[in-house]
């Protein structure tokens, strides 16, 4: 019962987050809560995932705004969960946004997939090999926190999104950049992230790309991971359809390269979405990892929850 919680407070609270946007209030709100229930190998569990946003902007004088970002992500499965917070003191100004405390990371966001089949949860594990490996592990209990400075900038049609993080008493701080093209209904998006803490060391380089032609929508990314003395090679490729204004059907091939170690993952989802928010989905994932591997085998979702 426990686990529903956040569910329950984000259903309560989605008019009134309604209306202060509606009333162009300076405070905005965007994020999900969803009830995912995965079965692999006849084993169903029951997770709660969530993420949400806050933002409030004070306006100052010829296009400045002075306030704060604040987000967070949680996994919560019975007792067990994982979460993180973010909030940043922002400075925003015709050139660009200013973010200091412990803003999002840039990689994440910019290089952000659908989630194989659908299922957050699986998404999650999939971020070991895609380069996003602190995203996770800055959801356990334990973990240092990522204090640092961001910087995101649009100039025409390029974007530039820079962060460096300090990651607990490492002297060497996580540095992120990546540089996004928006040509319209496509772009491209280069990206790059590094730390050595020691006996952990990362370094990752990403290329993106998206496009939409109608009611189709899809893209590629590819990743070259490095981890200590490991590599991976990811390329995730992705395509969805609008088949209503309320109904989209989605597919995704998921295809990583550990060292010499070879998995291929595909997944297919759907979900129908009410105009309020509400939405269910269902979907299916299937890898192809070598016996005895955890992730070989097949995942059903079957989920709940609502976007705002």
């Amino acid at each position: 019962m426990k686990c529903l919680i956040p569910a329950a407070i984000a259903l309560c609270l989605t008019p009134l987050m309604a209306t202060a946007q509606d009333a162009e209030s300076p405070i905005t709100f965007s994020g999900i809560t969803k009830v995912e229930s995965l079965s692999a190998k006849h084993h169903p569990s029951t997770f709660i995932y969530s993420q949400f946003d806050l933002a409030y902007r004070l306006p100052l004088a010829d296009g400045f705004k002075l306030g704060a970002d604040v987000g967070m992500d949680v996994v919560r499965r019975g007792s067990d969960n994982g979460r993180a917070v973010f909030a940043a003191a922002v400075l925003d100004s015709p050139y660009g946004k200013l973010s200091v405390g412990m803003p999002r990371l840039v990689m994440p966001q910019v290089f952000d997939t659908p989630a194989i089949g659908g299922s957050e949860v699986a998404q999650l594990v999939a971020d070991i090999f895609t380069g996003d490996v602190l995203t996770d592990a800055n959801m356990f209990k334990n973990a240092p926190v990522l204090r640092g400075v961001r910087y995101d900038g649009t100039f025409g049609p390029v974007t530039v999104n820079v962060a460096l993080h300090e990651y607990g008493k490492i002297n060497n701080p996580l540095r992120q950049i990546a540089v996004t093209y928006d040509g319209g209904d496509w772009s491209v998006s280069l990206g790059s992230q590094g730390i050595d803490a020691g006996q952990f060391k990362e370094h990752s380089t990403k290329l993106a790309l998206r496009g939409k032609h109608g009611k189709f929508s899809g893209g590629i990314v590819a990743t070259r991971q490095f981890v200590g003395s490991g590599r991976d090679n990811t390329v995730e490729v992705f395509g969805g359809y609008d088949v209503t204004d309320r109904l989209w059907v989605e597919a995704q091939v998921f295809d990583v390269v550990v060292n010499s170690d070879a998995t291929l993952g595909v997944g297919l989802d759907a979900s129908y979405t009410l105009p309020s928010g509400f939405f269910v989905q269902a979907g299916v994932a299937h890898t192809n990892a070598k016996a005895g591997n955890p992730l070989r085998g097949t995942l059903i979702n079957v989920g709940f929850g609502i976007k705002f």
